[in-house]
């Protein structure tokens, strides 16, 4: 029985959602020997009574990538049916073991080879692959070894923080004492202001330590970025999927940063026009994104001017086409042509779809660049706040997830700025919300280290703490 138009809708929104790796992704992994370990070939596949080879379905899913909704066969379907339905029950699976040296269980493996990516935010059982990663490899994935002097330095900072927790508490020195217990306390989550309230207190062990403020900075400014692009892409998946494959197909993934800081200023009606649509949703990072997809995805200068809101008249006349076109461009088909062809008769015409790039990408700057500036973030000034947006938009559209490493390279250096305005940052940044917690976590060993300074300055100066900590 035919499907309808309805369920082919269906099917293909299913379909983009749960294949989630862009095509430069698949075709990464077509060269991967990793793919070999949970896989099977055709003739194993045939030996097996004629079921799926992962082998055919990844390239059938390769193939069908690029392919406009409109294009799609019967048997696209039908393969795209098999392919949802692969997904979803190994998705319910269980991770076993890794495999090999690949740092990848079958269970990673086997989705990778239908076309879905676990360890992306867009997964829904992105969760489980973050869990099965911490387990076997860390948090972090890292496999480095802990030295016996690590481990004894880390011992004596806690055992003289736990000595003047309770020295402090009978010296006069209780709010130290009480922000030394926040460095102390083991798993679980942690308070939101906690950082905020550690920030504070060693105020002026940044305001002396470069090292310190930087580290404490760029692990925030990771932070923010890292938040801030989730927050977008989950509400824009299916766009940024259109967008990133346009991007890889037109051989511009590499140039993004570019097309990101230049800034584009519309001069054509057609510029005008796009950047009009795209406008009305500045305030929405998410809303533009979405529009830039839906201009994307048109496959005709007819879908195109759906997106526009413009008349048959209105899109001839901004693409210059005269009325008076050779019979194969007669005005009756005009519309159903395709780009290719509409642009052999338009001289010195840039494609429209880039113009929809440059353009969109523009107004997503300007809009994640509004929503930055309504923070205390707008304090560190437009010049460094433009080069987060761009490192936002660079994790939204290529999956990448930004290291204080890229942060340095971009030329931020939160050395330079004072204590203050670092606790101002922690304090007062609401959209992060409760990942201030989790930031305090991950800058502990430099807020301890501070404290064994601060104890040793006491212990020097202060004879009732002096005491105190002695007989602790």
């Amino acid at each position: 029985m035919a499907l309808t138009d309805e369920e082919k809708k269906d099917i293909y929104k299913r379909w983009r959602e749960l294949i989630n790796m862009s095509e430069t992704a698949l075709n990464s992994w077509a060269e991967d020997d990793n793919r070999l370990l949970a896989s099977i070939n055709r003739q194993e596949a045939k030996d097996s009574g004629g079921i799926q080879s992962g082998y055919d379905s990844f390239h059938r899913i390769k193939r069908r990538k690029t392919k406009p909704m409109k294009d799609w066969s019967d048997e696209d379907y039908t393969n795209a049916k098999q392919e949802i339905g692969f997904n979803s029950r190994m998705l319910g699976g269980k991770p076993g073991d890794p495999v090999g040296e690949s740092r990848m269980s079958k269970w990673e493996i086997s989705l990778r080879n239908w076309g879905h990516d676990p360890s992306l935010k867009s997964s829904p059982q992105h969760a489980k692959w973050k869990a099965w990663r911490a387990k076997h490899y860390g948090k972090k994935g890292s496999t480095m070894r802990i030295t016996a002097s690590d481990l004894a330095h880390t011992y004596f900072c806690e055992q003289k923080i736990k000595r003047a927790v309770i020295a402090g508490q009978k010296s006069g020195h209780s709010e130290m004492a009480r922000v030394y217990g926040h460095l102390l306390r083991r798993g679980g989550r942690v308070a939101s202001n906690s950082l905020g309230d550690v920030s504070q207190h060693f105020a002026s062990a940044m305001a002396g330590d470069a090292t310190l403020r930087e580290s404490l900075g760029l692990t925030y400014l990771q932070e923010i970025i890292n938040q801030t692009a989730d927050k977008i892409s989950s509400t824009a998946r299916s766009a940024i999927s259109i967008i990133s494959d346009f991007l890889s197909r037109e051989g511009l993934s590499g140039k993004v940063d570019y097309l990101i800081k230049a800034t584009f200023k519309p001069t054509t009606k057609l510029e005008q026009v796009i950047a009009g649509r795209l406008g009305q949703t500045k305030k929405d990072p998410a809303g533009t994104l979405t529009m830039m997809g839906h201009l994307l995805s048109a496959s005709t200068p007819q879908d195109f001017a759906n997106v526009l809101n413009l008349s048959f008249a209105q899109m001839r006349d901004l693409f210059g086409v005269s009325e008076n076109l050779p019979p194969s461009m007669g005005s009756g088909s005009w519309f159903m042509q395709k780009w290719e062809q509409v642009s052999q008769y338009v001289v010195g015409m840039e494609d429209a779809k880039l113009l929809v790039v440059k353009v969109g990408l523009t107004i997503l700057k300007v809009a994640i660049l509004s929503l930055l500036f309504g923070t205390p973030l707008a304090a560190v000034g437009s010049k460094v706040l433009s080069i987060v947006v761009v490192l936002i938009v660079l994790v939204i559209l290529t999956n990448k997830r930004t290291t204080a490493n890229i942060i340095r390279k971009m030329g931020i250096s939160l050395a330079v700025f004072t204590s203050g305005f670092l606790i101002d940052l922690v304090n007062g940044f609401k959209f992060l919300g409760s990942v201030g917690g989790d930031m305090l976590n991950q800058v502990k060993s430099l807020f301890k280290s501070a404290a064994v300074r601060e104890i040793n300055h006491l212990l020097s100066t202060d004879m009732n703490f002096r005491k105190a900590y002695l007989n602790a």
